[in-house]
């Protein structure tokens, strides 16, 4: 008689073996073959969670990618919840912050505002894009691209800080969906996307900094967009041909690029890591002609966004000044006798600096630095493992005024993150994107071996990195999966048998 009864054939598992007992069932999964049901339910389990892996494990190449299928039979936060969570907590984020900016009288709570704020006020007015410093003019001391955005909300809202603030939450919220379709675009699966878009949603870190007034506000979800156009237009290389419409999907890159750098003057360092994952991988599938004309495609955008900024400068300090003319000062910041690796600026109030005019200015600390890392090479060695200390803690770093527990709630977020994106890594390790979403925090650690090291600078950039994060997670759970369906069959293997 068949044991079709038996709670082996209720787990749904397919009958219709061959092996056989004393009782002529012919059913693979039966009480009267322990050995052989056990294997079955096993290969059952081994076969849905396989259906459910975060990946496609044979994906080699990035240009191949394709998104992986939604794990079924297990929570998964849907991605409208995810982002009305995302929304809540940045609105929250955005009233407290501005409630406390007012309670202090001042427009945020670090010191680099005030001069973002005024240069968005000039952008706003149609005035000079000037700032005076001890009655000194700078007419390029910041660059353009964070006070744009102020000045584009002073002309809609008037000089609100609360306006910006739920401005930028909007756009946290849109970084959010954006980390969501970064993942789907590198090939993981529904679920590792939706984890990978849940972590920075509810991560506090990033929304708290969606409610300060500073240039990693913008930076950061702009950064993300970024990631998920370069991710696209390089899977476009991977076609037989790139038609000249997709080439404008290269401009559009380099001009992104290039607007992140007025945002950020320290990702100008990411412009040839940019270009070389172009060339590469546009030489492999359609040789060096091909990648030159990518390449060229994407620094004619770079020059689109750059060249107007450059010229202005020329015509008004006689120089370009790309990166604005702040970048000597940062720089003996980071070498300067009695430097530390964190930033204290209080030698720019000087007599013998501030007095000077701003190209002057900017060449004498250069040439400062330069000298100081000649003359102290130990010495400068030595800060830039202090500064990657500061850069990669996983507490703030002015530990003085933080209480213990205060670290450990801190250490509590971010190092679980870390070990789900070295877990994800490790399982993606062989292909080609996990390098380049941790390829924006590798670069800016980099940089800031030689200028100051701060943990805020790697929550700017870490972003994109969060997709290793949420494949981590769905290899976890897939493995917690796979166990507890290997632990299922021997438990009622062992139940039907002493039955």
């Amino acid at each position: 008689m068949a044991c079709r009864g038996s709670r082996w054939y209720r787990l749904g598992c397919r009958p219709g073996g061959f092996g056989t007992c004393e009782n002529t069932c012919r059913d693979e999964i039966c009480v009267h073959d322990p050995g052989r049901a056990r294997a079955r339910i096993e290969r059952h389990f081994d076969k849905m969670t396989e259906a459910m892996s975060v990946t496609d494990r044979g994906e080699p190449d990035l240009t191949d990618a394709t998104p992986g299928q939604e794990s079924p039979g297990r929570f998964v936060p849907s991605v409208r919840l995810i982002l009305i969570v995302a929304a809540s907590l940045r609105f929250l984020a955005a009233f407290g912050v501005d409630f406390l900016a007012r309670r202090r009288g001042s427009i945020c709570l670090f010191g680099d505002t005030p001069i973002y704020w005024q240069y968005g006020r000039a952008i706003a007015e149609g005035a000079d894009y000037v700032v005076h410093q001890w009655d000194v003019p700078h007419f390029a001391l910041r660059t353009p691209g964070y006070p744009l955005w102020l000045a584009a909300n002073m002309t809609v809202f008037g000089e609100s800080p609360l306006a910006v603030r739920i401005a930028q939450a909007l756009l946290g919220v849109c970084m959010v969906w954006w980390v969501y379709r970064l993942g789907k675009a590198v090939g993981c699966s529904e679920t590792s996307a939706r984890w990978s878009a849940a972590l920075v949603a509810i991560d506090p870190f990033q929304v708290g900094l969606c409610a300060l007034i500073l240039s990693e506000s913008l930076f950061t979800p702009i950064l993300v967009f970024f990631m998920l156009r370069m991710v696209n237009a390089l899977r476009t290389l991977g076609k037989p041909m790139v038609t000249i419409g997709e080439h404008a999907e290269f401009v559009a890159l380099g001009a992104m690029q290039a607007f992140l750098g007025l945002v950020r003057p320290s990702w100008l360092a990411y412009l040839p890591v940019c270009m070389a994952f172009l060339a590469v991988l546009a030489t492999k599938h359609h040789g060096v002609r091909k990648a030159v004309l990518v390449v060229s495609a994407a620094m004619f955008g770079w020059g689109v966004v750059t060249t107007p900024w450059a010229a202005r400068n020329i015509q008004r300090t006689g120089r370009m000044a790309i990166s604005g003319t702040w970048g000597g000062a940062t720089l003996y910041d980071s070498v300067r006798p009695g430097a530390t690796g964190a930033s204290e600026m209080s030698f720019v109030a000087d007599p013998q600096f501030r007095d000077l005019g701003e190209i002057e200015q900017d060449d004498l600390w250069k040439g400062l630095s330069v000298e100081t890392i000649r003359a102290e090479p130990a010495r400068i060695m030595r800060l830039a493992v202090e500064k990657q200390k500061r850069f990669w803690s996983p507490w703030p770093n002015d530990s003085a005024k933080l209480p213990l527990a205060g670290k450990f709630v801190s250490a509590a977020i971010v190092l679980p993150v870390w070990c789900a994106i070295l877990a994800g890594w490790l399982r993606n390790r062989c292909k080609t994107w996990p390098y380049l979403v941790m390829s924006p925090m590798i670069v800016t650690a980099l940089t800031h071996l030689v200028f100051v090291g701060s943990s805020r600078y790697r929550m700017a950039v870490i972003v994109p990195a969060m997709v290793l994060a949420g494949e981590g997670i769905a290899w976890l759970i897939d493995g917690v999966c796979r166990r507890g369906g290997k632990n299922l069959a021997g438990n009622i293997q062992n139940q039907e048998s002493a039955g």
